[in-house]
């Protein structure tokens, strides 16, 4: 479902289980006969949560555990362990179930991943988008390294995907091209996507040179979520062409 950014969804309440939500995602479930089978939902995040105690974790791990502890599904991360040599183009994965969760540990190689994450997503990124012009440190080497990370993200869940049918759910700034990187490889699965963050506004956006193709990566979501009401609005007004469907507020996966 793609609307321009004046047709913008406003109901905090909304759940992937209601009726507008299950269209902008696709249908929650698949009809079979007579029988509706639940789509699996899988998580994307920057990191995993350790499911098997949420009460250390942050807000954003509790609410997706929540969430996948009650529906089930597969929570893809990256692993605390790091590759000390080249990285292989083949994802390192390990795999582990807790009740109704899978996760997916990404192995990743430590250089790439730390100027990925300390310096593209947190030198760049993160102060750029809560307007902290003087704090933000853009170099190619981070740029690169940050498309480098998500295609490898990109990699590893295409292969863990079970078909057309999995609703995929990607979080925060560090996962932006995530969507456009699977869409390279052929996935065709309504993915929906949610920043955590502020969206700064266009003079400020334009600081960062791939303002643009930052934009376009978003576009290729189906759903994308923001905090709030002024969010959604400065990020529809930077987009040239019909948009996702917006959300204010966070969406429950459950």
């Amino acid at each position: 479902m793609l609307q321009r950014p004046d047709e913008i969804f406003n109901e905090a309440s909304q759940t992937v289980g209601d009726p507008l939500e299950r269209d902008a995602l696709g249908g929650e479930a698949e009809l079979t006969g007579d029988r509706a089978i639940p789509r699996r939902l899988v998580v994307v995040s920057n990191r995993l949560g350790n499911i098997r105690d949420l009460s250390q974790a942050g807000g954003l791990a509790v609410g997706i555990g929540d969430a996948l502890a009650e529906r089930g599904g597969l929570w893809l991360g990256a692993s605390a362990e790091y590759q000390d040599y080249a990285a292989s183009d083949e994802p390192l994965i390990r795999l582990e179930r807790v009740g109704k969760i899978e996760t997916a540990a990404l192995t990743l190689p430590y250089e790439e991943y730390s100027l990925y994450y300390n310096g593209y997503a947190n030198s760049t990124l993160w102060p750029l988008f809560h307007y902290r012009l003087d704090l933000v440190n853009h170099r190619a080497e981070f740029l690169h390294a940050y498309r480098q990370i998500n295609a490898r993200f990109a990699k590893a869940l295409a292969g863990l995907l079970s078909g057309n049918d999995d609703l995929v759910w990607v979080h925060d700034y560090h996962l932006i091209p995530l969507a456009a990187q699977l869409r390279r490889l052929g996935v065709r699965n309504r993915i929906g996507f949610f920043l955590h963050i502020p969206f700064p506004p266009p003079d400020l956006f334009v600081a960062t040179p791939d303002h643009e193709e930052l934009i376009d990566d978003l576009l290729q979501y189906d759903v994308v979520g923001f905090q709030t009401e002024t969010d959604v609005g400065i990020s529809g007004a930077q987009c040239r062409r019909p948009t996702p469907l917006l959300l204010i507020s966070m969406v429950r996966l459950r």
